[in-house]
């Protein structure tokens, strides 16, 4: 049976030529670079140098290397200042050139492709007496290998990751302490102390994995919650001294967006989104507040030091609330007594409220000039004149508007709370001032 070549007779003859004159340029243009890059990669090896220098110093046989050649030098003028050298070479390579050059000093060179770093011989014995390496491995509490866990010299960010058996290897300082670190379990500080190898056994940190944080209606564990929230404390909202709490959750908690469009007093609470805009409708989130949706007024003006958390619900676990958890739920519980001794908080500050940055204004004068630029003859220089030096406030006034509106305004905040409680009642009142 005779074989048919398809793919022949369904090209042209253009066609072919044309794929011939592609194929045959790839080719050459891929050998090209790979004789570029092996050139470039071997410099320092076939180059060869002829210097002939006697009695001159050591940056001047520098410079003329530099001039017949691709080298680059680069060192400490301390290090070779006054050092004077004699050097005879014919073609020679660099590393032999500087050999001889170097002879009798307390200096060496390290060659990095076509960048020359000339160094004392001891800063290289010292760097390498001062370094060591050390290598570990890191388990859990039931023996089984940390595969990601962090060991970091203290201090430093000399660090490195354990592998698929948990084994980490490390080089460091002498008298180093290394900090292993994984999600879930307690930081460990270990110091060197002349080891080398290390066993190392995590602890989890059950102070993490036990934390309660609100999930619709009820509590769980942290270490059991799959859904995707992120939680803030009171005590870390209550440090920010803003008399209204939904502007201090900007950057706090991941996914959570607050933002406010203006600045005009009493219209400061900030507006709320959860991963972003999900329609072109309203978008806000759900507000629930001690296990009340849509309570009257929302979380705007409840004081941060009532607050105990605040947490975002973002996936699937706000489900519970129905349709109107689509944008999100943020879960407000506020602080309960609890089964202890009476105790009084007392917190308070005070501080200015001023407009972070004005625009600079143009004077009234400075305005019918640049009008008059625009539309000659608006107004007359008299005109201008009246305004610059203030003698018509009627016709022709002068005022910054922005300096006439805006002043520095004293902002203060106090908050007294007693709570306390037995194994029969528990309370909790608070009574706050803002001004």
């Amino acid at each position: 049976m005779e074989n048919v070549s398809y793919y022949k007779s369904f090209l042209s003859k253009d066609l072919k030529k044309l794929y011939t004159i592609m194929r045959n340029t790839i080719i050459v243009l891929f050998t090209v670079v790979l004789q570029a890059v092996a050139v470039e990669s071997s410099y320092s090896q076939s180059a060869t140098l002829s210097v002939k220098a006697e009695h001159i110093f050591l940056t001047d046989l520098f410079s003329q290397i530099e001039k017949q050649s691709e080298f680059l030098f680069f060192y400490v003028d301390e290090d070779v200042k006054n050092i004077e050298v004699n050097v005879r070479a014919n073609d020679k390579p660099i590393n032999e050139v500087l050999t001889r050059a170097l002879k009798g000093t307390n200096l060496t060179y390290i060659i990095d492709d076509c960048n020359i770093n000339i160094i004392k011989k001891n800063n290289i014995q010292q760097a390498q007496q001062a370094k060591k390496r050390i290598t570990g491995v890191v388990v859990d509490p039931s023996g089984i290998p940390v595969i990601g866990a962090n060991v970091v010299e203290e201090g430093t960010s000399n660090g490195t990751i354990t592998d698929i058996d948990g084994k980490f290897s490390l080089e460091l300082s002498e008298n180093a302490t290394i900090q292993i670190s994984y999600i879930g379990y307690n930081s460990q500080f270990i110091a060197i102390k002349g080891k080398t190898s290390f066993n190392i056994q995590l602890e989890e940190d059950t102070k993490a994995l036990d934390e309660v944080v609100v999930v619709g209606y009820g509590v769980q564990k942290r270490m059991s919650v799959t859904g995707s929230l992120a939680t803030a404390s009171g005590s870390d909202l209550a440090k920010v001294p803003t008399p209204n709490v939904t502007n201090t959750l900007a950057g706090r908690m991941p996914g959570l967006v607050s933002y406010n469009r203006s600045g005009e007093p009493g219209y400061d609470d900030a507006k709320l989104l959860i991963r972003g805009a999900s329609t072109t409708g309203d978008a806000t989130p759900l507000v629930v507040v001690d296990g009340v949706a849509d309570r009257a007024g929302g979380f705007n003006r409840i004081d941060p030091n009532d607050i105990e958390s605040i947490t975002i619900l973002k996936d699937a676990s706000a489900a519970i609330y129905g349709s109107r958890a689509a944008n999100g739920v943020v879960l407000v519980t506020t602080k309960r007594g609890k089964e202890e001794k009476v105790t009084i908080n007392y917190n308070g500050n005070v501080g200015m409220s001023m407009p972070t940055i004005l625009p600079e204004m143009a004077s009234s004068a400075e305005y019918a000039q640049l009008l008059n630029e625009i539309n000659p003859d608006t107004y007359t220089p008299e005109q201008i004149q009246k305004f610059r030096n203030g003698s018509d406030p009627v016709n022709y006034p002068n005022i910054d508007a922005f300096d006439l509106l805006t002043r520095q305004a004293l902002q203060t905040q106090h908050n007294v709370s007693v709570s306390g409680g037995s194994k029969i009642v528990n309370f909790y009142a608070s009574l706050g001032y803002q001004y």
